[in-house]
């Protein structure tokens, strides 16, 4: 079974500015666990290079580039697209859905990184 952690943008922010240790952990369990899948949202990582000063996008561009780092698109799919306007709408943060869609849309555990609260239901896989 693979195990995956998804950076949202406060994480991937903190990562940038030096005030967080999530990405270098995720980095460090990933060098000692197969199973585990590092998942950078497209438009979380767009997010943190708005929010970052341009002196720290280096970090930003080893994070995505970085082996076993797996950066996800938006998509294609106009079914997908849907699901995301919805849950853009629901919590008005693009990078938080996207994160939160592709953590219902996976097909095993899921930690979604993150320092901020998103709305009551939106990582609720429906019944």
């Amino acid at each position: 079974m693979r195990y995956y952690w998804i950076f949202d943008t406060p994480a991937l922010v903190g990562h940038a500015n030096g005030t967080s240790n999530r990405v270098r952990a995720g980095l460090l369990v990933l060098l000692d666990e197969p199973d585990f899948q590092l998942t950078v949202p497209a438009l979380c990582l767009a997010e943190a290079y708005q929010q970052t000063p341009a002196e720290t996008h280096h970090l930003l561009d080893w994070l995505a580039t970085s082996p076993g780092v797996v950066l996800e698109p938006v998509g294609d799919d106009p079914r997908e697209m849907a699901a995301l306007g919805e849950l853009i709408a629901e919590t008005g943060r693009p990078g938080a859905a996207h994160a939160a869609h592709l953590a219902l849309a996976g097909d095993g555990p899921c930690i979604v990184f993150t320092d901020e609260q998103l709305p009551a239901g939106v990582l609720a896989r429906p019944a």
